[in-house]
Formats: C-alpha cells, structure tokens, sequence
C-alpha cells in the first residue's frame, strides 16, 4: 500500500499545475461593444418590414374578424305617392302645360280629435309565445345565470354549472333559445320548456 501512496505523491510532485483548479474565463462583451452590435442589428433595413408585416397581419384579422353589417328590413309600407303636380317623365310637355291651369282640388286637413280611436282590448290570447311554455321543475337542472347580448350567438346560460349557447345540450335538454330571464329548452320528446333563475 505505501507504494501506492508513494507513487502517487510522485506524480502529484512531477506535475503540480495538472491538477491546479482555474476558474472559466468569463467572455463578457465590453458595454461599446455590446450597443454597438445591438444597433447594427436593430438597423430600420429589418425592424420597418417586420413591423409592416405585423400591422397586415393585425389588420387582416380584424377584417375577416367583423360581423358582416346588417341586412336592411324590408318595410311592408307602401310606396310614397308622387305629388300631384309632379308627372313622370315621359309625358309630353303639352299635357303637363293642361294640367298646370287646371285649379287644384282643396285638401282639408283633419280637426284635432275628429276621429277618436279607442284602443282595442287586448286578447289574452295572444300573448308572448314563450309565457305560453310550461316551466321545466327538474330539481336536476337549474339555471344559475344569464349572459345576455344583442346577438343571439354571443347569449350564455349557465346551467348545472356549465356555460352554454344556444344549440347546445344541458343533459337530455337542448338549449334553444336564451331570453334576458329564463332559457328555452327542447326535451327528449320534442317538447318546449321554459327555465327560469331561481334564487335560493
């Protein structure tokens, strides 16, 4: 064993600066340095392009994110009446002359209160379509809140803890339609119910 040890001591004599710990040397760029390699990188000939790229991009989703506007409603009032001195177009000058000399017709206008209206009763037949729905009582299910919005699309009705839209199922019940205080629901069966918030 003292051989060994001796051995070994040999070597550690015959070369001391093998076995010398020496730290890593640090590479750390001098701060000129650093600035100047981060501009040279920095230069408008990269950073305009891909800014460019960026606000294309943001604006080609915004475009296709949009609602598409609106349809007009198509009114079920009848067409305006053309005056009656006005004439269409076509007609010759002659005929309109005839009709400038002729004398007007004297149009009345109505006296304040000479057709008095009275309202008429209301059918209780004809109420709201959803009042005439039976209410839902499954203990089961139970509405716990609404989020209402102009669209149908964007309406949540939390039910059992889980948020659905209208389309969407809340165990055997379809959601079909999300009014500002109660949900429709469709049942297995093809039935209509009403659920409405209840407070504990």
């Amino acid at each position: 064993m003292s051989s060994i040890l001796k051995a070994l001591k040999k070597v550690q004599n015959e070369s001391p600066g093998h076995y010398e710990f020496r730290p890593w040397p640090r590479r750390d760029p001098a701060p000129e340095t650093f600035w100047a390699k981060l501009k040279a990188r920095l230069r408008p000939v990269f950073w305009v392009p891909a800014v460019l790229i960026c606000l294309a991009l943001g604006a080609g989703a915004v475009w296709l994110s949009r609602d598409p506007a609106p349809a007009t409603p198509v009114s079920d009032a009848p067409a305006p009446l053309a005056p009656v001195g006005a004439s269409p177009p076509g007609i010759a000058e002659a005929p309109r002359a005839a009709a400038e000399k002729s004398p007007e017709p004297r149009i009345s206008s109505p006296r304040p209160g000479a057709f008095e209206t009275q309202p008429a009763p209301r059918n209780p037949a004809r109420r709201d379509p959803a009042q005439r729905i039976p209410m839902l009582n499954d203990p089961d299910i139970t509405l716990q809140a609404i989020v209402w919005a102009g669209d149908p699309r964007d309406r949540v009705a939390v039910i059992n803890g889980r948020f659905l839209g209208e389309g969407d199922m809340a165990g055997a019940f379809q959601v079909t339609g999300i009014l500002r205080t109660e949900a429709l629901l469709k049942g297995p069966d093809g039935r209509a119910f009403r659920l409405a918030y209840k407070s504990r």
